[in-house]
């Protein structure tokens, strides 16, 4: 009877646990099967100016196209989620920026400018014709850059959780910004040693503040990613125990070259344009989707900020909620969409919401 009742409840508790298991291991290589069996495929194309761009491509051939750019530390595989049903309505080009995934690692085009330039190469000769892009985060900036400078090439526009005036590092430091010191900071020590000793994964889980939240936790993640590495080095990190959600960060980060995050972290990635002139040169139509603006107060993730003082807290987010009405104020036809938490992979946590508001655009 004891043996039976052993093996109950191992049943009980193993059987969830290894679903959990299972499902967090391999629920990115089960999505990816059924985007390249749906007829997705990826390709490379080289502008005149000799920078490859690696992208994935699919969905309504005749349908109107629309161009994803995805945000920094990614690939065009992060929209994985959104990819099929999108392709249903649009002819979608989803494209690795440059120092990610296979697309060119030159730092000198490491300037939204220049990537902004052949982008819009890539519009006229890959898509072939005026289309409507989005953009998470950094790839955001990138976007309206396209529908400000090139307004014949974009046809409608969807800015999602876009870093807008928290891009540079004195506006990142005066609201300091999660970006800034989890992020560009880390990066920045990492590449000022002459030889780390270790992975770029391992010395940002070692130095992490979003992190250093799990308390003890952390110090059992890093054994296992520096596992994770040897046994598959190149490939993303993946621990059976913990939510890939959590691991997003580092997911395609082999194959990111940490001079891009670098710009950001010097300046540079933004030099030469006002991002207030940017947003009010966009003509076309417009939606802005938006995380819930979260702060970190007293080692604490909040939202709700009722009578908090947020002077000293950490911004958890990737702008205030006066920069997003900034935002909003200065683009001439915008719809604007909250999310209800300050998930920030918009199209991840809420792909139905994402997927609604771009299919706004596919008979615009």
């Amino acid at each position: 009877m004891a043996l039976l009742i052993i093996l109950i409840i191992v049943a009980v508790v193993g059987v969830p646990i290894m679903r959990f298991a299972n499902k967090n291991l391999y629920r990115d290589e089960k999505l990816m099967s059924k985007v390249w069996n749906c007829g997705y495929h990826e390709k490379q194309v080289t502008t005149p100016g000799g920078t490859v761009l690696s992208y994935g491509v699919g969905g309504a051939g005749r349908a109107v196209p629309l161009l994803l750019i995805h945000g920094q530390g990614q690939a065009w595989q992060d929209y994985m989620e959104v990819l099929l049903e999108l392709g249903k309505n649009f002819h979608v080009f989803s494209i690795s920026c440059h120092g990610h995934g296979k697309s060119s690692h030159d730092p000198s085009r490491y300037s939204c400018e220049k990537m902004t330039e052949d982008f819009a190469w890539f519009i006229e000769n890959v898509i072939g014709r005026p289309c409507v892009v989005s953009g998470h985060s950094s790839g955001g900036i990138l976007a309206t850059a396209l529908a400000a400078y090139h307004k014949d090439l974009i046809r409608g526009l969807i800015i999602e959780d876009a870093p807008f005036f928290c891009v540079e590092p004195e506006e990142m430091k005066e609201r300091r910004a999660v970006a800034w010191l989890d992020n560009f900071c880390i990066v920045n020590d990492y590449m000022s040693q002459p030889d780390p000793g270790e992975s770029y994964n391992v010395y940002y889980l070692k130095h992490s503040l979003l992190f250093g939240l799990f308390g003890g936790l952390k110090n059992k993640i890093i054994p296992q990613v520096e596992r994770a590495e040897r046994r598959h080095p190149g490939k993303p990190v993946k621990i059976w125990f913990i939510p890939q959600s959590l691991l997003r960060g580092m997911y395609y980060s082999a194959d990111f070259d940490k001079k891009f995050a670098m710009a950001f972290y010097e300046g540079t990635w933004l030099e030469g344009l006002s991002q207030e002139e940017m947003l009010a040169e966009v003509a076309c139509p417009c939606t802005y989707i938006k995380a819930k603006t979260g702060y970190l107060i007293d080692g604490k993730p909040q939202t709700d900020l009722t009578g908090k003082d947020t002077s000293e807290a950490v911004l958890c987010c990737a702008n205030t909620e006066a920069d997003a009405e900034k935002v909003t104020s200065l683009l001439h036809d915008c719809r604007r969409v909250d999310t209800e938490t300050s998930d920030h992979l918009i199209h991840g946590k809420y792909p139905d919401i994402f997927i609604e508001e771009v299919s706004r655009y596919a008979k615009n």
